[in-house]
């Protein structure tokens, strides 16, 4: 939502509409958030936390498995990386405290 300029407080209250086994996407972003689960372990790490998509591994995968991708794509997929980063990160940083 971020990507469409959706504000924190719009964010937060469409996390909240939504339950937590439903995640809602837009039609034309599916293909990229499959995209997205197929390549979590293309994520690189140091001393336990996420540092994001190792970005070389995503062209490759892009180039080896033929994807034809926009900048656009690309740019949405690094988007969903940092989030998950973060994400893991926070979650890290929360179990050591």
């Amino acid at each position: 939502m971020t990507a469409f300029n959706a504000s924190e407080k719009q964010i937060s209250a469409e996390i909240a509409r939504l339950q937590q086994d439903e995640i809602a996407l837009f039609d034309d972003c599916f293909a990229l958030f499959n995209w997205f689960v197929e390549i979590d372990d293309l994520f690189l790490f140091d001393q336990g936390f996420c540092l994001g998509l190792d970005v070389k591994a995503l062209q490759a995968e892009a180039q080896m498995s033929n994807r034809s991708i926009e900048k656009e794509d690309f740019r949405l997929l690094r988007q969903m990386g940092k989030a998950a980063a973060a994400a893991l990160n926070e979650k890290r940083q929360g179990s050591q405290d």
